[in-house]
């Protein structure tokens, strides 16, 4: 360890030896040393390798001056923004008309459990002509709620979707768009003739009969439904 230092030492005065010697043969002898010779100005030199601020112009380039924005012409009142359209508030609902559009809705519920009544008494055979009057005033109670409804909202245009692949298409089925109040009450009149004409046949069918009242269930709740879609609008 210590010849290693050694050997260290020896080869770092043998370089320093010619530096030294030159510096003195370059100064001469007439040459200010120490507090003697006259200190130079400092240059301060800008450096490549600092980065300039983002948006600052180069060293030695004098910034440029935005333009000045030009002024209206005198005489010339300005130009001003017109103010953004606002849609139309949507009309409030009559409450006098939601009441009786509401009322001929009872009425038409109210006539289908009188169907469901006279179609299964208790005890012996339905009467025919009670259940075709009933059919009657059904079809004059849904005219009427129909007159009593709001007008249907214009549907904006649905686009045409783009078919996905085999792959990617979903496993489960899209739920079909709810019927209207119109398409509704017609499925109802429809399945309350198929129940009278099931109860009133030459050998009714008991099975039939529960089928059709069965099927009657899913459009009175369709109905009620699409009518309160319709006077809310939702």
């Amino acid at each position: 360890m210590r010849s290693t230092w050694m050997a260290a030492a020896l080869t770092a005065a043998v370089v320093l030896t010619p530096v030294a010697t030159a510096s003195a043969t370059t100064a001469g002898p007439g040459t200010a040393t120490g507090s003697d010779a006259a200190v130079p100005h400092l240059v301060a030199v800008p450096r490549a390798d600092i980065p300039l601020p983002v948006g600052a112009p180069p060293v030695g380039v004098p910034p440029v001056a935005a333009p000045p924005v030009a002024a209206p012409p005198v005489g010339v009142p300005p130009v001003a923004t017109p103010p953004t359209a606002t849609p139309p508030a949507a009309a409030a609902a009559d409450p006098t008309a939601t009441l009786g559009a509401l009322g001929g809705l009872g009425d038409i519920l109210t006539l289908v459990d009188g169907l469901l009544t006279a179609a299964t008494p208790p005890t012996g055979a339905p009467d025919l002509g009670v259940l075709q009057q009933l059919l009657a005033t059904l079809e004059s109670a849904a005219t009427a709620l129909l007159g009593q409804l709001p007008a249907a909202p214009v549907a904006p245009p649905v686009p045409v979707p783009v078919p996905l692949p085999v792959d990617q298409q979903p496993r489960t089925a899209a739920p079909l768009p709810a019927l209207s109040i119109e398409d509704q009450l017609t499925a109802l009149k429809a399945k309350a003739s198929a129940l009278v004409d099931a109860a009133t046949a030459a050998k009714p069918d008991p099975a039939a009969v529960q089928q059709a009242v069965t099927g009657l269930a899913p459009d009175v709740l369709g109905t009620a439904t699409a009518t309160v879609t319709r006077l809310t609008g939702l």
